[in-house]
């Protein structure tokens, strides 16, 4: 609206896979009403999956949708052995020892608690030697939900760092990247992972499959499928050369 009233064109960049009702369920309707009538402003609009557009695509105006997938950024991709260290180092983690991450905000719609789960249902030789990282800061108490989860677990030893400036370090230093989320339009993680050679575990939704293919460059789970996450979980985690693979 208001680079409309300035006479300046605009491009926007939708980076969000939700719905429109459900993205703007939470703004007064007189809001969400001028907001879905600014789509008729900009000289293109550029989301990051083609779910994301399809989305939102009865207020796209012809011509104007278009699809850029994301790429690595080149200081990503010479992330090296020394990334990889400087984590294990600091979080005292052995180059024996099995690297669990997880990275987003700890809330629902990320949904870590799969991870909680599934971690829970692993057999104890499985276990052992595994540590795992829940990196991002919380929303609400969804981290005190994960913890409480997380406590009947002898192992592995659970980290919580936080927000992170980098988290392409922590998915370097991991073995497996485990994304949990309930709606994503397409992760950076996984690029991140891609660029490291990190394999990963995702929920099969949004962007997901257009971009990664099951059991050829991650192994996909259903949301809230625990079992099929902890059967992901125990293959990677006990056959590496199923993870070079993924991660190849």
């Amino acid at each position: 609206d208001a680079a409309r009233a300035a006479g300046i064109p605009s491009v926007w960049n939708i980076r969000e896979s939700e719905p429109w009702r459900v993205r703007l369920a939470n703004r007064h309707i007189a809001v969400a009403g001028r907001a879905l009538a600014c789509f008729a402003y900009p000289e293109s609009i550029v989301f990051v999956a083609r779910s994301s557009l399809n989305a939102w695509s009865e207020f796209v105006p012809a011509g104007r949708g278009h699809v850029v997938y994301n790429a690595a950024h080149p200081s990503t991709l010479a992330k090296s052995s020394e990334a990889l260290d400087e984590v294990r180092r600091q979080q005292g983690i052995s180059r024996d020892e099995k690297l669990v991450v997880n990275v987003g905000t700890l809330c629902e719609r990320k949904g870590q608690i799969d991870l909680a789960l599934a971690l829970n249902m692993l057999p104890p030789e499985t276990l052992a030697g595994v540590r795992v990282a829940f990196v991002g800061g919380a929303e609400g108490n969804y981290d005190r939900k994960l913890r409480s989860v997380l406590h009947a677990l002898t192992a592995p030893r659970c980290i919580f760092p936080g927000p992170v400036p980098e988290a392409v370090s922590w998915i370097a230093a991991a073995d497996v990247l485990v994304n949990t989320s309930r709606s994503e339009a397409f992760p950076r993680t996984f690029i991140e992972a891609a660029a490291v050679r990190t394999p990963i575990i995702a929920t099969g939704i949004d962007g997901a499959p257009e971009r990664l293919r099951h059991k050829h460059s991650a192994l996909f789970y259903s949301p809230g499928s625990v079992d099929d996450l902890a059967s992901a979980l125990t293959l990677l985690l006990t056959d590496a050369s199923e993870g070079r693979k993924l991660a190849e």
